[in-house]
């Protein structure tokens, strides 16, 4: 299967990516995000893999699965100070998956970032 052409271009016309999974990650979510992590690098792209949850202990075998950084009040202002303006939503499809609405800056950052969804959902 051949990725739509916009998203390749997205890819290879931006840098400094935030990949983000839903709450309560599974190996799904974590596993791809991972993998595009992995791929981005590899074409010498600055990522970063966050999550509001902790990884469940039975995915700690992943490896790169100690790269994610918590989704948390805060971040924001350190993602938005080091050039990270887009979002790859992973396994989700609404940054609803990603942060509850109640946290009123990070979700507001998020949702003003360029964001790209891959979700088989």
């Amino acid at each position: 299967m051949v990725p739509p052409r916009s998203i390749l271009d997205f890819f290879e016309g931006q840098d400094n990516f935030i990949i983000a999974t839903h709450m309560n990650p599974d190996g799904d979510g974590l596993g791809s995000a991972i993998a595009l992590s992995l791929a981005l690098r590899k074409i010498r792209k600055k990522t970063i893999l966050v999550c509001k949850d902790k990884i469940p202990q039975q995915y700690k075998f992943l490896p790169g699965q100690e790269e994610f950084c918590l989704l948390k009040e805060g971040i924001d202002k350190e993602l938005d100070h080091n050039g990270f303006k887009n979002l790859v939503l992973i396994d989700c499809n609404d940054i609803d998956r990603l942060v509850d609405k109640k946290q009123d800056s990070l979700f507001s950052f998020l949702s003003s970032l360029f964001s790209v969804v891959i979700d088989h959902h």
